[in-house]
């Protein structure tokens, strides 16, 4: 440091401005990250880096910047709140607008920690300038608050960094939030998305822990579907996305959207440069992963201005949650007054230049989410499991809607894939709907023709007749659906008992919850009746319970299978018996016998107050003995008693 260098920094600010402009400004870590690259950025540095690592008390922004000397520290940094002036661009660079605009960034670091030391130079003939800022004085000052610098050589931990020619270190401590390994992994991508920055072109690389970062892509480039933008050439758009014709891109047709897209089209995008883009994605959580939202994003200058620019214009519809979109505003930076909201978490709205901005953004997505209905609508059974969407019967009848009923199925089957998208679905699932969607399309058609027959004024007997033959073709299409639905499901039920029964692992608990949901397998016959679980459950509890037995002591009996069938108004109780001669699992009549007698014995016991015998109906509660000749029994594993 020179003799007539000062040897002080002294910061001009208000009371409680690290407070309001520091913490309160930035809640989590990576805004408050990002500012502090930001400077690095301004500064005219080729290479920043962040090191965050778990084990260590401290946070380091290192960068090789024009750095700063006593004089542009009081003169420049430490005057907080005043509008920053561009640094003039060194030999070899070419001019960068700034990414800040007040010069209050620098106190994101009491965002991340209480105290931050600052090591800088100009040159590689001078030492470093160090200084160190603590919180707590800073909040408590007024107007002025004074730090000491001295010079110094960079401390054996900072030592990866002292090839620096010039430079700007901060390293802040007293961290004030925990960090793991999501935190950093996290960070990544949320430090990629806060710029847009081509690095090669800029001449700019951001490095974690060492790893360079690529700001020039987001991770959900390459899960675009449909892309409409506005200001790019079609070349720029897809050089920018990386994409490989997998999504599709198309330019806006202002005059078309909506009325008055136009005008703003023609204003901010052609004349003020205005450049931006509309997607949808395949999958919702492709936008949730690495901490992404289906979120609008503008930047100014390629550093974000607002995270979420319609936020106060939600979208309640399906296509909402699949939409993301980037725009790059830089003429809000010279031309708003200061277009960021007081509490710099977006841009304000009340500015007449963004909301001109927030409307062509809006109209943008409308056209998007239009475009996502239709595909969606049409190639809805494309997103089926191969089981439906390649079936011929399924296809076949599909081909014989008219529009009126492709349109409501279409639109059932759009519901089906963003359900699909958003959490996994098991194949009976899945069927259960589609047969449900089927019918309900064929009742739709049944009822427009019922309708017409009974409209007869003006027909025609054979013209009656011919409308009363289609309906009942109808009416048998639609039944025929069904009942093949219904024995396909019944196969996959045969094949999943024979897989049980091959399986020498199978536990008897499989079995059981099998022959229960199909009971049809037990008796031909028998069909689930449409009790809940709850019901079952009630049953079962009932019988599994204390009872007093023949020497008057209380014993516990439990159920295999208790099932409700749609022919009976009794559950109906199933025991299952292992094929091996065991004492307790070999199958005689006295056995049987005292089993159905404890039983009954547990369902009396269980009847209200002052019953002494249950209700004489069709039938009372049984134990249903299936001989060892049955299927059940012939292969394997289980005897059904």
């Amino acid at each position: 440091m020179n003799a007539e260098a000062q040897a002080t920094v002294s910061f001009q600010v208000a009371n409680r401005a690290a407070t309001h402009l520091g913490r309160k400004l930035y809640s989590t870590t990576p805004p408050a990250l990002a500012e502090l690259i930001a400077n690095s950025y301004d500064a005219y540095a080729r290479r920043c880096y962040v090191v965050l690592d778990n084990g260590q008390d401290h946070i380091v922004v290192a960068d090789d910047g024009v750095g700063m000397d006593i004089a542009a520290l009081n003169d420049r940094y430490a005057m907080v709140g005043r509008e920053k002036e561009p640094e003039p661009a060194p030999e070899g660079f070419s001019p960068r607008d700034p990414m800040g605009r007040k010069g209050i960034g620098k106190l994101a670091s009491f965002s991340l920690g209480d105290e931050y030391e600052v090591y800088t130079r100009t040159s590689p003939e001078d030492k470093w300038t160090h200084f160190r800022v603590l919180y707590s004085d800073f909040v408590t000052s007024d107007l002025k608050y004074d730090v000491e610098a001295d010079e110094c050589e960079l401390p054996e931990y900072l030592s990866d960094f002292a090839d620096f020619e010039h430079g700007f270190i901060s390293v802040i401590r007293g961290l004030r939030r925990d960090r793991n390994k999501n935190t950093i992994e996290s960070l990544k991508t949320q430090l990629s998305r806060r710029f847009y920055i081509k690095s090669a072109s800029d001449g700019f690389e951001l490095l974690l822990n060492g790893a360079p970062l690529d700001l020039s892509r987001n991770a959900y480039y390459g899960n675009l579907e449909h892309v409409t933008y506005v200001g790019f050439t079609r070349e720029e758009i897809s050089d920018l996305l990386g994409n490989d014709e997998k999504a599709e891109l198309e330019e806006l047709d202002a005059s078309s959207a909506r009325e008055g897209m136009a005008a703003s089209v023609a204003d901010l995008v052609d004349e003020r440069g205005l450049r931006g883009w509309v997607g949808t994605v395949e999958k919702p959580k492709q936008l949730s992963a690495g901490g992404n939202s289906a979120n609008i994003i503008v930047y100014i200058n390629k550093k974000i201005a607002d995270e979420d620019v319609l936020r106060d214009r939600p979208n309640a519809t399906m296509a909402g949650q699949y939409i993301v979109g980037e725009f790059m505003a830089d003429y809000l930076g010279s031309e708003s007054e200061d277009p960021i909201t007081s509490s710099r978490q977006g841009l304000d709205h009340s500015d007449l230049e963004v909301a001109r901005l927030v409307d062509l953004i809006a109209g943008m997505r409308s056209v998007v989410i239009a475009k996502w209905d239709s595909s969606r609508a049409t190639g809805a059974i494309d997103r089926l499991p191969a089981w439906a969407s390649e079936n011929e019967s399924y296809r076949k009848w599909m081909d014989g809607l008219n529009p009126t009923q492709r349109k409501l199925h279409n639109g059932l089957l759009k519901t089906l894939s963003v359900k699909m998208d958003q959490e996994a679905q098991d194949d009976s699932e899945t069927k259960a709907l589609l047969n449900s969607f089927i019918s309900v399309v064929e009742s739709n058609a049944i009822f427009e023709m019922a309708d017409t027959i009974l409209d007869y004024a003006g027909k025609s007997q054979e013209e009656l007749l011919v409308s009363v033959a289609g309906l009942l073709g109808k009416v048998s299409a639609s039944e025929d659906l069904k009942q093949a639905a219904i024995v396909q499901e019944r196969l996959k039920a045969i094949q999943t008992l024979e897989e049980l029964m091959d399986d020498p692992s199978t536990v008897e608990k499989a079995f059981e919850n099998h022959l229960a949901k199909n009971p049809w397998l037990i008796n031909p016959y028998w069909n689930q009746s449409p009790r809940t679980q709850e019901e079952v459950k009630v049953v079962t509890q009932e019988f599994n319970r204390l009872y007093q037995g023949k020497d008057g002591d209380y014993r516990k009996t439990f159920i295999d299978i208790c099932i409700y069938i749609a022919e009976e108004p009794y559950p109906i109780i199933v025991e299952l018996k292992r094929n091996a001669l065991t004492p307790y699992s070999r199958v005689s009549f006295n056995r049987i016998k005292d089993q159905v007698s404890d039983y009954r014995k547990a369902v009396i016991q269980g009847l209200p107050l002052g019953s002494s015998r249950p209700p004489q109906k069709k039938r009372d509660p049984c134990l249903l003995h299936l001989p060892r000749g049955h299927r059940l029994c012939r292969r394997r594993a289980w005897h059904s008693a």
